[in-house]
């Protein structure tokens, strides 16, 4: 879903392990923010490189202006309430490029032994429709597992932006198809 060369915003980076080795490969320029200070500090020592910056951000304030053909908000929305999450999908869409991406993954979790969560989806279709409040496209995809269920998403305003057909995709056994648009 990272267009090459794209200039990316990833939010909640953490210690920038997947921004080191997965998102700058690809990426132009990575711009990967974090609230958590001791993260950054950490990112900036074990994970750099001359295409990433790491820079403090409190998400709820409003993300850094773009803007961005991708952005990036990995295992993080659910540390968030409902409301927190809205304010931030709003302040994402601002700083996405016209025909940008957000793209990232949530959980859906057994039990409730994890006290950071704040915001739990029980299926797919409740992460889709939060995202549809905001993005015009959306795709979800479901891969269960017998201890986690991971939701990844992906959210435009353009549908060429979407790497699957949008709508809710279940499983593993089959890979949704790529949308129309990727297919002319």
């Amino acid at each position: 879903a990272i267009r090459p060369r794209a200039n990316i915003l990833e939010i909640c980076c953490g210690d920038g392990f997947n921004t080191h080795r997965f998102y700058s490969e690809r990426g132009g320029r990575v711009l990967a923010v974090d609230y958590n200070q001791a993260a950054l500090r950490y990112a900036r020592r074990v994970h750099s490189r001359p295409n990433i910056e790491y820079r403090h951000c409190d998400v709820l304030e409003g993300v850094p202006e773009g803007p961005f053909e991708n952005v990036i908000w990995d295992s993080a929305m659910h540390h968030f309430s409902l409301p927190d999450v809205a304010v931030i999908l709003a302040s994402i869409h601002r700083s996405l490029a016209n025909d940008g991406l957000l793209s990232g993954y949530t959980e859906i979790e057994p039990g409730e032994e994890y006290a950071h969560t704040r915001l739990r989806f029980t299926d797919p279709e409740r992460l889709a429709d939060l995202l549809s409040g905001e993005f015009a496209y959306v795709a979800v995809l479901e891969t269960p597992d017998p201890v986690r269920r991971n939701l990844y998403f992906f959210a435009s305003d353009v549908l060429r932006a979407l790497p699957f057909s949008e709508g809710i995709h279940q499983g593993w056994a089959s890979t949704p198809e790529p949308a129309l648009a990727h297919q002319l």
